[in-house]
This record gives structure tokens, sequence and C-alpha cells, in this order.
């Protein structure tokens, strides 16, 4: 399906809920089911490293919605340095874009999606979308919660730019007038280019204050043109970009993991982590492909072998 401008979506210019509902291929009340609030969410915690993630997951049918409102959002055409949410970019495609000998700086929005307010969804579709008063605030609030977005929903990623087109816009003229290549992969925002510099770092984190966010200070760096750049989990060198050294770590403790596994029920949920990690490398290393491929072929042959022992518990 072919993309087109703003003024073609289907979302623009929408003045009725009832039409809302027929583009949404929905039966629902969606007018109720904005007002309902937290019970279109479950939470849970999941763990990162030292640290707990809140998670704000729609329940499956709003969650139905909000993807249905992200194909459409994502079908907009996407100016040239957004890479996250758009068909054919990627975070490894993003980081090629700043491959060469030049220095770069890199941003990191604090708590982006929780700061990303339901007022700046609203003002999104009624000002840019040019959508009616009443079916603004439906859509606002049934894609957010608590006021804000929602760290599980399939709509936040690419809703998290529009809400904030206006700031990532001035970013960008910010980086035109400095001769910059600038790319913007969700909260992480980065600028390469001959007249990048520690200057440059500060006025961006400038502009991103003035509209109300808090850059991650201990994620905010310069780095000078001969050094190795590390952009969304990739090493990004002159020549070319390489797997960061925390990822090679990564996969040689989950070897270690899978072969000190006390049951085959652990064993396999080790293996099932190692093809994740083992498959993605091979996106940025292609040498990893066949370690992968092996990897799969193992959690195959276990998932096989502990079928045959639920449906005959008596064999070794």
């Amino acid at each position: 399906m072919k993309n087109y401008p703003i003024d073609q979506s289907p979302l623009y210019k929408l003045h009725s809920k009832r039409k809302l509902e027929n583009i949404l291929c929905t039966n629902l009340d969606i007018e109720k089911m904005a007002n309902y609030e937290g019970k279109n969410f479950k939470f849970f915690y999941i763990t990162q490293g030292n640290k707990k993630r809140k998670v704000e997951s729609p329940i499956p049918e709003i969650q139905e919605l909000h993807r249905k409102i992200a194909r459409l959002l994502c079908r907009i055409d996407p100016p040239d340095y957004l890479y996250s949410a758009t068909k054919k970019r990627s975070y490894l495609s993003n980081a090629q874009r700043h491959i060469g000998r030049h220095a770069l700086i890199k941003v990191d929005i604090s708590k982006f999606f929780p700061s990303v307010s339901r007022l700046k969804v609203y003002n999104f579709f009624r000002f840019k979308m040019k959508c009616s008063p009443d079916v603004s605030a439906i859509i606002a609030k049934l894609l957010t919660v608590d006021g804000h977005l929602a760290t599980g929903s399939s709509a936040s990623p690419i809703l998290s730019y529009y809400a904030n087109i206006d700031m990532f816009e001035e970013l960008y003229l910010l980086a035109k007038n400095r001769s910059a290549t600038m790319t913007c992969y969700i909260d992480d925002v980065c600028f390469s280019g001959e007249h990048v510099s520690k200057k440059l770092l500060y006025e961006v984190q400038k502009i991103i204050r003035r509209h109300g966010y808090v850059n991650h200070k201990q994620k905010a760096r310069y780095y000078s043109p001969g050094e190795v750049k590390l952009i969304t989990g990739v090493a990004v060198t002159s020549l070319g970009v390489r797997l960061p050294l925390r990822r090679h770590r990564a996969i040689r403790d989950g070897y270690t993991h899978i072969f000190t596994a006390k049951t085959d029920s652990d064993r396999l949920t080790q293996l099932e982590k190692q093809v994740g990690r083992l498959f993605e490398a091979s996106q940025i290393d292609p040498s990893f492909k066949d370690k992968a491929k092996r990897a799969s072929q193992a959690r195959a042959n276990l998932k096989r072998r502990l079928l045959s022992k639920a449906f005959h518990p008596s064999s070794p």
C-alpha cells in the first residue's frame, strides 16, 4: 500500500464519530470505550537490567483499535529523518545513516512515552489533522492512559512522533542550518556532520527542554570524528557498522546459560532468548547467521523431545 500526504489520510478532517468507527471497522461504541479510561489497560512490570519498567498494555479490543490507527498514521509520508515505525526503515538503517568519519551527537529523551501528554495527542488531531474537537478528544482518550501515551500500545511509537512534530521539525531545521544529518528513532535523536559540535548538543537540549521534555544526561553524548559511535544498539565506524561488545557478551553469556540449565524446560527458555539474539545480531554481522540457524534447529529438536515426553511420560 502506498503512502500519501497528511491531507489524504482517512483521519484528516474527520468530524464524525460514526465515520471514525467506520474507518476503524469496529462495532464498538468508541466514545463509550474512550471514557472507560484505565479499564482499557492492563498494568504490569518487566525487569530490564537492574530496573523495573511499568507496562501499560491495552486490552485486546482496544489494542486492535490502536493498531488500526497506527497503520493509518504510518501511511502518511514520513520525513527523511524518521526511522521508527516507518516501513523499510529500522534501528539498523537509522545507525547506517551516520557511517563516516565525522563528529556526532546524540540525545535520548527521558521517559518519553509517559511524558507525551494527552493534550499533545489532542492538539495533533485537532490542529494538524484538523479533526473536530469531539473526534480529537475521543481519539486522544482512546490512545492514552492516565493522561499520557501508553508504554505498551502499538500506536505509541508513531504517535510519539506526530504528537511532537513541531519539536522534531525544529530540530531538523537546526540540523539543516548546520549541514548536519539528523535521524530520529522514537526518543533517540542523532546529528552527524563536519559542523557538529558540543555547542550544537547544547542547542538541541535547549529545544527539547523548551518543548517540555528532559533528556537523559548520561546518554547525551558528543563523539569526535575518530570514535566508534553507539547508535540505537549498533556500533558505527567510519567504514560501516558492527555488533557492540555488550551484545557479544550477551551472546556468550547466553550459551553459558543454555549449557548450565538444570532442566530441559529451562534450557528451552534460554534457547528461545539466544535464537532471538543471534538472528538480530546476524542483521548487523552476517557471520552470526549460521549460529542462529543451528540454535534454531536445537530449539526445534528440544521442543520435539519435550512434546514426546508429554505424550509418552515413560520414555527416556
